[in-house]
């Protein structure tokens, strides 16, 4: 399913930046499930990173995790628009969630 972005918000799909190597035992290293999203400082960033948070957990069969990871990245992306030095800039004072 699509959705549009917002106003001020720009859709698009870029690739998705390498990860690095696993630094250590365990399985945060190895996790294969990764999403980027890059985000303006604008108000309209926290529903719109929420979204893709939801959409990400439906998509991966991980509903259960929805909940809370809605709220973590709500609260992250919250404080990166609010610490962000020119509010509106867009990318160039982007907020950035990865998931």
């Amino acid at each position: 399913m699509a959705h549009s972005a917002p106003a001020g918000m720009r859709a698009e799909h870029r690739p998705v930046p390498p990860a690095p190597p696993p630094s250590g035992p365990g399985v945060a290293g190895q996790w294969p499930l990764r999403s980027f999203l890059e985000l303006g400082a604008l108000p309209g960033a926290v529903p719109c990173a929420r979204l893709h948070a939801r959409e990400l957990m439906w998509e991966w069969a991980l509903t259960g995790l929805g909940g809370d990871v809605e709220i973590l990245v709500s609260e992250l992306v919250t404080n990166a628009v609010a610490a962000s030095p020119v509010r509106g800039a867009g990318p160039s004072g982007a907020a950035v969630a990865a998931v």
